[in-house]
């Protein structure tokens, strides 16, 4: 597959899973990038099928425990703020006691773009001193 349509899937994959954006029209390029990112882990990163799929259930609990997050009307700002740190550590020790420094850093980014998509009020979140 040429590398720059690669990158668009890829790319487009992590934009809408970042935004929520699931629209019908999307989905079925969405199947496609994440078959092709899921692909694009295992060659590069030398993954086995299990652990690519362990990632992407991991990915997308993240994703949706922070949209429950970030829907709770009742919750304070500071609240929503301490959820979400809650948040990341839990995935973050589940996935560095699954997998090595890489894939946990892709999953770092994930986390940041998913707390700026929510404008998340308070200091960001720039301790990755262990990652």
């Amino acid at each position: 597959m040429n590398k720059n349509l690669l990158m668009i899937f890829l790319t487009l994959s992590s934009f809408c899973s970042a935004f929520g954006q699931q629209s019908d029209e999307l989905k079925p390029y969405l199947a496609q990038a994440d078959s092709i990112q899921m692909r694009y882990f295992r060659d590069s990163l030398g993954l086995s099928l299990r652990q690519t799929q362990q990632y992407f259930v991991l990915r997308d609990k993240f994703f949706a425990d922070s949209d429950m997050i970030a829907g709770d009307t009742s919750l304070t700002e500071k609240e929503q703020l301490d959820r979400f740190r809650t948040l990341r550590l839990t995935h973050t020790t589940q996935l560095k006691k699954l997998f090595t420094p890489p894939i946990y850093s892709q999953f770092i980014v994930r986390v940041k773009l998913r707390m700026s998509q929510y404008n998340i009020a308070g200091p960001p979140l720039t301790d990755d001193s262990d990652y």
